[in-house]
């Protein structure tokens, strides 16, 4: 287990956690009411983790450097238009 996460964790933790300061700021931002809007932070800690772990096991993403910050910053740009368009 030692091998498999060597070098792995860290980083993952430095991205969730930017991810959920960042969300909690847009939430505070927004400053939405409902359960949904509510525990924005939550869902989207979760949608940022579980796409870190995606890319993180398709091979094809570890030739290209800049395709996981790609990844992150358009699924961001997406979710940032999406809360634009429905609040």
């Amino acid at each position: 287990m030692k091998n498999t996460l060597h070098n792995k964790i860290y980083p993952a933790a430095v991205i969730a956690l930017l991810g959920a300061a960042i969300s909690l700021l847009a939430c505070t931002i927004v400053g939405a009411r409902g359960v949904v809007k509510g525990f924005l932070p939550l869902w989207l800690f979760l949608f940022f983790g579980l796409l870190n772990i995606v890319l993180g096991k398709v091979p094809h993403t570890a030739r290209w450097r800049w395709f996981k910050p790609a990844a992150f910053a358009a699924a961001a740009v997406v979710i940032l238009l999406l809360l634009a368009l429905f609040t």
